[in-house]
């Protein structure tokens, strides 16, 4: 898989041939690769794209730190394709190791000021050099130009790729690095700073102990017995300056840092992206586990730059947030475990409980894929033989039971005669996606379910929900008992009356035959 950082393919990234760009015409609002219940509090939804055309990608020679490689310029506003341009310049930083070669040089450079300011010294306190200390410091100045230039280079090689990358987005950055790096601010360094010690002259002219109170002099007192006499030493020192900061690998991972907040939505939160991972994907049929396990990957690659809301400097709108914990962090291994198993259809969830009836969800990831892929497997098998079923005969299919008798049911209940348009048969997408039998959901259309709402979550059976009846005001009962109480009272009084008419019969045969028998014998 190859990650791109232009149009359509910033989203496809995350589940590579899922889709087919042009043909699924899904949108990531409502679709079996995700449901976007807050779409505002989501950075990276995992659905397909929506078919809207973008720039083609700009491919540039990148050279940094003695690397070079071809990347990509940013050409879409979408907040996912900066976040994946984030990633891939954090791939270049770590390919080319141009931040190890600032810091080597600014640690070698650091080491080579020391020794210079040791040279330094040394002449101070000697009047001159040696011809061989006199060489080393040259040589040593000459060093410390080359690690400035180098450090210079590199880093202005950081800020060039970075801005060419984000391409589309690169002004609000430019605005960042003109107020934090090239206008003077008030900021502390460190420096070498020379100082005076003063010594005590003994009386022989030699320079004797520490003789603190004359180090604010400004010259010495040879004077043998009670004068003194300086030695030069350096040290580093910080200080507080205004002036510009300059481009440094420490300004510019300042200036990205507040690029990225300041690019990314109000409320794209790590903790919001991490909540949607774990409760509204699905994992398409057509998926393997091991894919569908490989996406989870790239997500949870990126979330390190996404923003905390434990980091938001207004806690009145979130109010106390200490049960919350950090997620701007990859998944951890149980969670990979949740997300897998929560995103599988709810026959595969069963088929792996039968197996596991005493865990929850999978605890051991690479068991996890395994297991899942085989359950999988056999839902899909389940899927395949249903249709096929229903294809060749089904009680919803054409030429079923419900179609024999001379074409389908026109308005009024009337038939229609041969030569008709065929019947399309009935299947409820939203119990298809939820795992439910063949019977279940071939016998009504998606708009007609009474078990789940369009966003999958169960609907309240019939059964269960409250009645209301209207009251008979003389028995004070509900008007449904009254019609059922007289219902039954009308089923009885016909049945008396029924009674009746047979006793009568019964009593008019009798007499006919008594007065029969009565006229033979006459």
């Amino acid at each position: 898989m190859g990650s791109s950082s232009g149009g359509l393919t910033y989203q496809s990234v995350f589940y590579w041939s899922i889709i087919q760009y042009g043909e699924d015409k899904r949108t990531t609002k409502q679709t079996q690769h995700g449901v976007i219940r807050d779409k505002e509090l989501v950075v990276i939804p995992i659905g397909p794209p929506e078919g809207k055309q973008e720039p083609k990608d700009i491919e540039f020679e990148c050279d940094i730190g003695n690397y070079k490689q071809t990347m990509r310029s940013l050409v879409s506003r979408t907040e996912l394709g900066f976040i994946l341009t984030q990633k891939n310049f954090d791939e270049l930083l770590k390919m080319s190791k141009v931040e190890s070669l600032i810091e080597n040089d600014q640690s070698a450079l650091r080491e080579l000021q020391a020794k210079k300011a040791d040279l330094e010294v040394l002449e101070l306190n000697q009047g001159s050099l040696a011809a061989a200390d006199a060489s080393t410091l040259k040589t040593t100045t000459r060093s410390i130009n080359k690690a400035v230039e180098n450090i210079e280079r590199y880093t202005e090689e950081i800020f060039s790729a970075y801005r060419q990358m984000v391409n589309v987005r690169a002004l609000k950055f430019d605005n960042f690095v003109s107020r934090n790096c090239l206008t003077p601010v008030p900021h502390e360094v460190e420096e070498v700073q020379v100082y005076k010690e003063a010594f005590h002259v003994e009386s022989d002219g030699s320079k004797g102990s520490r003789y603190s109170e004359k180090d604010g002099e400004e010259n010495e007192n040879r004077t043998n017995g009670i004068g003194w006499v300086f030695e030069n030493k350096w040290q580093w020192v910080k200080k507080n300056v205004t002036r510009e900061i300059g481009k440094t690998l420490e300004s510019f991972r300042s200036c990205r840092r507040s690029h990225i907040k300041e690019e990314l939505p109000e409320f794209g939160y790590a903790e919001a992206q991490w909540r949607y991972m774990m409760e509204n994907i699905n994992c398409p049929l057509d998926v393997d586990v091991s894919d569908f396990n490989d996406m989870i990957d790239q997500v949870g690659s990126v979330m390190y730059l996404l923003p905390s809301i434990l980091d938001d400097p207004n806690p009145e709108i979130y109010g106390k947030l200490a049960h919350i914990s950090r997620k701007d962090r990859s998944f951890f291994p149980i969670e990979v475990c949740q997300m897998l198993f929560y995103a599988m259809p709810v026959r595969v969830q069963e088929l792996w409980k039968i197996d596991n009836p005493k865990l929850r969800f999978p605890v051991d990831r690479a068991l996890a894929v395994k297991e899942l892929q085989r359950h999988l497997e056999t839902y899909r098998k389940e899927k395949k033989l249903a249709k096929q079923g229903a294809n060749k005969g089904g009680p919803n299919s054409q030429g079923g039971r419900q179609d024999q008798g001379g074409g389908s049911r026109s308005n009024g209940g009337s038939r229609q005669s041969g030569g008709g348009s065929p019947r399309k048969k009935k299947m409820c997408d939203r119990c298809d996606q939820k795992g439910e039998s063949d019977r279940i959901k071939f016998s009504h259309w998606s708009d007609k379910c009474d078990k789940y709402h369009p966003n999958l979550q169960a609907k309240v059976p019939k059964h269960e929900q409250r009645q209301l009846h209207a009251m008979n005001q003389e028995t004070e009962t509900p008007l449904s008992t009254s019609k059922k109480k007289r219902k039954k009272k009308k089923q009885k009084t016909k049945k008396s009356k029924k009674q009746r008419l047979e006793a009568l019969l019964a009593e008019s045969d009798d007499d006919d035959s008594s007065s029969s028998a009565g006229s033979d014998s006459s």
